[in-house]
């Protein structure tokens, strides 16, 4: 959601529209609004400070456990 916000800052995006984008429930993506909202960084679905969100993008991501890589040929 976070990638969705920053890549539209301007705030044109929905609710509805960012929840479709980053494949979530629409709950969801009000709730967290909401927690943006009360530290600064957004309003309603408009960024306010892009290098502030980038930070806490940075601060909350959680490395994924295991990478998966697909090989076209793994023989050649």
């Amino acid at each position: 959601m976070l990638r969705v916000l920053l890549n539209e800052p301007d705030g044109n995006l929905t609710k509805y529209r960012i929840a479709k984008l980053s494949e979530c429930s629409r709950e969801w993506v009000i709730e967290f609004l909401r927690k943006l909202e009360a530290q600064g960084l957004v309003e309603q679905t408009e960024v306010l400070d892009p290098d502030k969100l980038i930070k806490y993008w940075s601060q909350v991501r959680l490395e994924p456990e295991h990478w998966d890589y697909m090989l076209r040929d793994p023989e050649i």
